[in-house]
């Protein structure tokens, strides 16, 4: 994976906080005794099998028995240390977040010595707690204005398709239930109906010009009909024409983009943030990272220990919830950040 000058400033900064958390939470059974010592905070636990409230005997038992029914009673059962083996890695990921260091997961699996799938679990578990936390002053912002980083395929998207495609499937598929026969969806403005060619146009288009020749070439398609595309596609405003017959895509590349000028520059802010820090993401997974965007900045809300209260005070989020997660078609963003 390419990483851009900021997320190799991220992994600079946190790989200087390594030795800092190390002393705080390391060795891995120090980290153990620290989040079995904040569950015990809670004095008393109700036993699952039969309701009886329980004392828990000790800072440092992680599976105690119920005085009534005398079954096993886990402290982190149903919490987001739900079988957890490893502790040291999660707090580490969270004091990071904490400092407002963006890491990606590939980055924190390299300086955690972890794998990437334990990595971006911890991750989506913080972020969807995050997302519980959202406050009012979140502005709720069209997920087609995140189009451009959409750059990772997810369970909603066919492989054969576009990893952005699938927002034009959400987008038809609520107007069609909205309207009350499917022509009638079709004539809605601003939603077009691409064509294999026109989705294979923006799947290889970047912010980086591409050359009219460079499209004929991986496209293999004869210049009328390719011409024909790029028009369409431009009249929809999702690329825009530069000088030597070179074609980008559009900053904003929108479906119908409706909300105000406010709004429009949050989400390119978001955008911004993702690529630095994240290169891109999956469709699905909007919501979530814009819980990062959110930790990445408001230093005030996120103090120092305030996300590892809310991990372990969070219900359990399990990898099938991770992978049910969809942002809807339209997400959260957290504007005005506290740093103080």
């Amino acid at each position: 994976m390419v990483f851009s000058e900021e997320s190799k400033a991220a992994l600079i900064l946190a790989t200087q906080a390594l030795p800092q958390m190390i002393a705080e939470f390391g060795p891995e059974e120090k980290a153990r005794r620290i989040v079995l010592n904040d569950f015990a905070k809670r004095k008393v636990i109700i036993c699952f099998h039969c309701k009886r409230e329980n004392e828990i005997p000790s800072a440092e038992e992680r599976v105690f028995l119920c005085k009534k029914c005398r079954k096993e009673i886990w402290v982190t059962a149903r919490t987001n240390y739900h079988r957890a083996q490893l502790f040291f890695p999660r707090l580490a990921i969270i004091r990071l977040f904490e400092m407002g260091i963006s890491l990606n997961p590939n980055q924190a699996a390299e300086l955690l010595r972890i794998s990437y799938d334990t990595a971006n679990r911890i991750y989506k578990q913080v972020g969807i707690s995050v997302i519980s936390q959202f406050p009012d002053t979140a502005v709720e912002v069209p997920s087609a204005g995140a189009l451009p980083i959409f750059c990772r395929r997810t369970n909603q998207t066919p492989a054969q398709k576009p990893p952005f495609e699938e927002e034009f499937e959400m987008q038809r598929n609520h107007q069609e239930q909205n309207s009350q026969t499917i022509s009638e969806s079709a004539s809605l403005p601003g939603m077009p109906e691409l064509s294999e060619l026109e989705l294979l146009i923006l799947e290889i288009l970047s912010d980086t010009p591409v050359g009219l020749d460079q499209l004929l070439e991986k496209t293999l398609q004869d210049s009328s009909s390719l011409l024909s595309a790029l028009t369409f596609l431009e009249l929809r405003h999702l690329i825009h024409e530069q000088s030597g017959n070179r074609f980008v895509k559009a900053k904003s590349m929108t479906i119908s983009l409706d909300c105000d000028e406010r709004k429009k520059s949050l989400v390119e802010s978001f955008n911004f943030f993702v690529k630095d820090h994240y290169q891109g993401i999956g469709r699905k997974n909007s919501q979530i990272f814009s819980s990062f965007f959110w930790l990445a900045h408001d230093r005030k809300t996120w103090r120092k220990n305030s996300l590892r209260r809310l991990f372990a005070s969070h219900p359990y989020i399990s990898y099938q919830d991770i992978l049910d997660f969809v942002t809807p078609l339209s997400f959260k963003i957290v504007p005005c950040f506290n740093t103080s």
